[in-house]
C-alpha cells in the first residue's frame, strides 16, 4: 500500500499489468510464465508506477509457490524501492564524470600520487602535470618522481610539502 498508494482492496483480484510501466508489462508476463513452470528467475530491476503515475524502480525477487506433491500454484513477489539508490548512484556518476573532466582538463598541475620515504610515485596525473614533465598522463602512471628526472632537491621539497598536508590532513599548494 504505501509503495504503490492503493489500498490491498482496490488491487486484490486486479492484473499487476496495470501498476507496471507499459513497456515492463511483456517482459513481466515472460517472467511469470517461466515462474509458473517451475523455473528460477533470479532478482531483477524493473519499473512500476506509482497510483500518482510517478515511476517507482524497483528490485524484484520471485519465486514459485509450490503445494505439497510440488507442483506450482502461484508466485511470490517481493519488491524493494530502489528508486532513491538509482537516483543517488547516478548523481555520483555525473560528479564523478564532472570531476574527472575538471581534473583531464585543468591548466594547474594536479594528481595523486603514493608518498614514499624517499621519492613520490604518480599514481594519476593530469595533462597539465604531464606536460611539465614532457610525457602523457597514461606514461606516468606509477612512475617515481626520481624516473621523471625530478633533481634530488626539488623531491626532497615536494616529500616535504607532501608530508605537511598528511599531517594537517589539508591540501597543501605549492
Amino acid at each position: 500500500e504505501r509503495l504503490f498508494g492503493y489500498d490491498a482492496s482496490e488491487r486484490i483480484g486486479h492484473p499487476l499489468s496495470a501498476i507496471m510501466a507499459s513497456e515492463q508489462v511483456g517482459e513481466e508476463a515472460v517472467k511469470s510464465r517461466q515462474l509458473l513452470s517451475g523455473e528460477a528467475v533470479p532478482p531483477y530491476g524493473t519499473a512500476w508506477l506509482h497510483r500518482d503515475g510517478s515511476v517507482i524502480e524497483l528490485s524484484l525477487s520471485r519465486s514459485p509457490i509450490r503445494n505439497q506433491l510440488g507442483s506450482v500454484v502461484g508466485m511470490s513477489t517481493i519488491a524493494h524501492d530502489i528508486t532513491a539508490r538509482l537516483k543517488a548512484e547516478a548523481s555520483f556518476k555525473h560528479s564523478e564524470v564532472t570531476l574527472q573532466t575538471f581534473f583531464e582538463s585543468a591548466s594547474l598541475m594536479m594528481g595523486v600520487v603514493e608518498v614514499l620515504d624517499d621519492d613520490i610515485r604518480h599514481l594519476s596525473s593530469n595533462r597539465a602535470t604531464a606536460r611539465f614533465f614532457g610525457t602523457t598522463p597514461d606514461a606516468m602512471n606509477g612512475q617515481f618522481c626520481s624516473q621523471l628526472g625530478v633533481p634530488r632537491e626539488l623531491a626532497r621539497m615536494w616529500l616535504n610539502h607532501y608530508r605537511l598536508c598528511i599531517k594537517e590532513h589539508s591540501p597543501v599548494r605549492f
